[in-house]
């Protein structure tokens, strides 16, 4: 999974992401201050590290909510959800992984329209 420059930032601003800014202070970064944290050699390719890009995607996945009307995830009904039950991080997550490889877990979220993120 992986997403644009843009919901990258628009998602460390949501979670409140710390970084240095243009006077060396830590504070949440702002995409509407964005100037302000690209400074040096920090540019817009490498202002996220990949570890906090690996933490917005995984707080993206964690948020895939089952809508009303769906019982299981398509394809598997074994495994069971229930409306705003999140996908990934309950203990859906166990079986979701036995049933799919990492490959398939890709594609799914993608080209699943029955399921968002909130």
């Amino acid at each position: 999974m992986t997403a644009s420059k843009l919901k990258f930032l628009e998602v460390a601003e949501y979670l409140e992401l710390k970084k240095l800014d243009s006077s060396g202070q830590l504070r949440e970064f702002t995409v509407g201050d964005l100037d302000n944290f690209l400074h040096g050699d920090i540019h817009l390719d490498n202002l996220l590290t990949t570890a906090e890009k690996q933490m917005i995607v995984m707080h993206e996945l964690e948020n895939i909510r089952a809508m009303f009307g769906e019982d299981c995830i398509p394809g598997y009904p074994s495994i069971v959800v229930f409306k705003g039950q999140s996908i990934c991080k309950d203990r859906s997550l166990g079986a979701l992984r036995r049933c799919l490889s990492v490959i398939n877990i890709q594609y799914f979220f993608v080209a699943s329209f029955q399921f968002k993120s909130i």
